[in-house]
């Protein structure tokens, strides 16, 4: 009896060490699939990725996030404390760490364009993404800037 109940107490210490490995995989990491090809040639369609949720963004980093109700995955160009001045529709941005040099000049939508004001500073938590297939992607060209509580997490390719 005594032998029979060492077997089943490992076998549930096991059991109780997979449930809460898996659990904490499943709070910190995601399994998604890419769909659509914004993000060629980086990304292709049906594309398996890992998203980190817990992880911060850095510049060029790709995220996923929560737009129009669809999961989108985008390259972060534009970052909190970064610089920009629009002229007509074309947005002069510039990395925080730059003295004076634009670093991206990014062509808006019109709507969006008459939205935004003649110069500013991306606030905390305001990124600015774009697709890596610019001329099909829809981004922040399109819908503006993405704030970071509707990121899931930071994106890495698969395969």
């Amino acid at each position: 009896m005594n032998r029979i109940n060492k077997k089943l107490i490992i076998r549930l210490i096991g059991l109780i060490a997979i449930v809460g490995i898996t659990f904490t995989l499943f709070q910190r990491y995601q399994l998604s699939m890419v769909s659509g090809n914004s993000m060629q040639p980086t990304l292709d369609d049906q594309e398996l990725v890992l998203v980190h949720k817990k992880r911060i963004p850095q510049r060029y980093d790709l995220v996923a996030f929560e737009q129009e109700d669809k999961l989108l995955v985008k390259r972060v160009i534009g970052m909190p404390g970064d610089r920009y001045v629009l002229s007509g529709n074309r947005l002069l941005l510039a990395e925080s760490e730059t003295a004076y040099d634009f670093s991206f000049t990014i062509a808006l939508n019109d709507e969006l364009a008459a939205e935004l004001p003649t110069s500013g500073v991306l606030d905390e938590g305001e990124y600015f993404v774009l697709g890596d297939a610019l001329m099909i992607s829809r981004d922040s060209r399109a819908f503006g800037l993405v704030l970071q509580e509707s990121f899931i997490g930071v994106v890495t390719p698969l395969f």
